[in-house]
């Protein structure tokens, strides 16, 4: 970001007479500067050409550039009755198989997959994309982040023995002992020690800040953050209203009593409940993919 030169004394070197632009670059610092300056050339510009399109395709950067933080998509896979595990915890598979292919193509987009510390526990997962698919152009390489706040994570896990640890960011505090962090820092991984998002006075409620994360991240020149926790991590993220675009599968099963909920980590009243506004419902092999975006 901000390493490539404008490009509007190259179009006018070349003699091009025609240049039409989908969406106006939203960086106060532009103001439509190009524009002008193309239009005193003499050449012809149209702008709003297909621009809702391009302003989904670029809200990254948009994002970005205007609040100094990425685009945060949450990503989460339930059942008809709103369960993300059954009564024993079980969640493998919830979703089908296109589903699941869905949901590493969104990996594919975003700079950073970030998840808690349960969904390691659980998964062991990699979150990367393949080495062939960082090797194409996508950005910055792709990038995977774990809340861990009190340092407590087997360094045994996948995301530091699988070769790939540098592309592991690690996310803890000060409850985190400076040995663990050191030998997390040894196993290759980046380590942010974050301060607590709530009273130290009260030690079930030690989590990390997810706003002062996503300000260290957009410090790094990340611009999309896709998030696949379970439902505490998805709970505190619309409670502290960091979405940007949800993505919810939905698979036609039914998990009944004592299931896990999907948002079910925080109260929330109905007046003042979050509301999402409904972009696209498509169908996801078996599944139901509704995409939706926070209502103002």
């Amino acid at each position: 970001i901000g390493l490539t030169p404008s490009c509007t004394e190259a179009i006018i070197r070349a003699g091009i007479k025609r240049v039409v632009i989908a969406a106006i670059d939203k960086n106060p610092k532009h103001n439509g500067n190009g524009i002008q300056k193309l239009r005193n050339a003499g050449i012809e510009v149209l702008t709003g050409v297909c621009e809702q399109e391009a302003q989904k395709m670029l809200a990254p950067f948009f994002k970005l550039q205007l609040t100094g933080r990425p685009y945060v998509s949450l990503k989460m896979a339930q059942s008809f009755d709103g369960g993300i595990a059954d009564h024993a915890g079980n969640s493998k598979w919830i979703s089908c198989e296109e589903s699941r292919r869905e949901v590493r193509n969104l990996r594919r987009k975003s700079d950073v997959v970030l998840v808690g510390r349960g969904t390691v526990l659980a998964d062991n997962p990699s979150l990367l994309r393949s080495v062939e698919d960082d090797g194409k152009g996508l950005g910055l390489p792709g990038m995977r982040a774990v809340l861990d706040s009190t340092g407590s994570l087997p360094l045994t896990s996948q995301i530091f023995t699988d070769g790939r640890a540098s592309q592991t960011i690690y996310v803890t505090t000060g409850l985190a002992s400076q040995e663990r962090i050191d030998a997390v820092k040894a196993a290759g991984a980046q380590v942010m020690v974050l301060p607590n998002a709530y009273s130290a006075n009260e030690p079930e409620k030690r989590k990390i800040s997810l706003s002062v994360l996503f300000e260290k991240l957009g410090d790094q020149g990340y611009m999309s953050v896709l998030c696949e926790g379970g439902s505490e991590l998805a709970s505190a993220l619309i409670n502290e209203c960091l979405v940007d675009e949800l993505f919810l599968f939905i698979a036609p099963i039914v998990l009944g009593a004592d299931s896990k909920r999907v948002f079910g980590a925080y109260p929330f009243d109905l007046p003042t409940a979050p509301r999402f506004e409904i972009h696209d419902v498509t169908r996801s092999g078996g599944d139901m993919l509704v995409r939706a975006y926070p209502k103002d």
